[in-house]
């Protein structure tokens, strides 16, 4: 119960700070993971390994179109299950002999897909912010921070599924339809948008759609069974 509190304390935190500096570098971890998805989804459907050039050297969030309806829809899907699945990798992990090699692993990861991509400099930047304060809490060697550190990078890859889907695509459509923050103008994100565009469902269909996996995976899956092995 104590660890259901806590990481929901963590997911809440990261999705209301999600667009403050203080939460930059981990975003920019869960970006890379959802870019991944994108990528390696354009691979198995024959788009060839320069997708990865493409994905990780565009500030934006780059989908490909398939030969076919489900290639496209699985591309379309790929950074959200992505997401999902890394967040669920990392907690899995944590509860292995891997656990003290983790840390280290992503920061290395991270800037090896910067560097190796081209990334833009504020990516890049971030992606060195990261790594100092995964040297910073290495040196310190204490597993309670070293923890806390892999629960953030956790959570925040199924925190950028949420934000995505519940403030981004969900309150966003109520808004523009209801005008209740007249200054806030934004456009839904590209997965959903491309999801519509496939199905023929509205954007706000597919927000709730994956609101309801990210929160089913993060909450029940996650918090209620790995966290009591």
């Amino acid at each position: 119960m104590k660890n259901t509190w806590r990481y929901l304390l963590i997911q809440t935190i990261l999705i209301i700070l999600w667009n403050q500096v203080i939460v930059s570098p981990f975003r920019a971890v869960s970006l890379i993971f959802h870019k991944f998805g994108h990528a390696l989804s354009a691979v198995i459907f024959g788009h060839g390994l320069t997708v990865f050039k493409t994905v990780f050297g565009n500030s934006r969030d780059i989908i490909f179109s398939g030969d076919s309806w489900i290639a496209s829809f699985i591309m379309a899907n790929g950074g959200y299950i992505s997401s999902i699945l890394f967040c669920l990798l990392v907690f899995f992990l944590k509860k292995t002999k891997v656990r003290k090699f983790l840390l280290g692993s992503t920061a290395i990861i991270y800037i090896v897909f910067c560097i190796a991509f081209a990334s833009s400099v504020e990516t890049t930047i971030s992606a060195l912010i990261f790594s100092l304060i995964v040297i910073l809490v290495l040196m310190i060697q204490t597993d309670g921070i070293n923890d806390l550190m892999l629960d953030i990078i956790g959570i925040s890859m199924a925190a950028y599924v949420i934000y995505d889907a519940f403030v981004d695509t969900i309150l966003l459509n109520l808004n523009n339809r209801f005008s209740i923050v007249r200054s806030w103008s934004a456009n839904p994100p590209g997965d959903m948008v491309r999801l519509a565009e496939l199905t023929g469902f509205p954007v706000i269909v597919w927000g709730i759609i994956w609101f309801a996996i990210a929160v089913v995976s993060v909450n029940i899956l996650l918090i209620k069974v790995v966290s009591k092995r």
